[in-house]
């Protein structure tokens, strides 16, 4: 099951209680609630029960370079911080 919210969404203690209450209404013990590191931030400011808080897991966000451009994308970056501290 799927609960979709918009990007860079503030959760609420209502959109808790929409999340728990569809995670109650799923008829097996074999669930869990997966989460980006970005919004699970976000939700541990609502002080979340330590009953929720062990059913809510974080997938982690990795970053991968295809063709080896990993160096020429890193160079880039520091050249363009370069340029904007040198203008100052």
């Amino acid at each position: 099951k799927f609960i979709k919210f918009p990007v860079h969404k503030l959760y609420t203690n209502n959109d808790i209680k929409k999340i728990f209450y569809r995670f109650a209404k799923i008829s097996t013990n074999r669930k869990l609630i997966i989460t980006t590191a970005k919004d699970a931030i976000k939700l541990d400011y609502l002080n979340l029960s330590p009953v929720q808080k062990a059913n809510i897991y974080v997938l982690p966000i990795e970053i991968a370079f295809l063709f080896d451009q990993e160096n020429d994308f890193k160079s880039k970056i520091y050249n363009y911080g370069r340029k904007l501290i040198n203008q100052d």
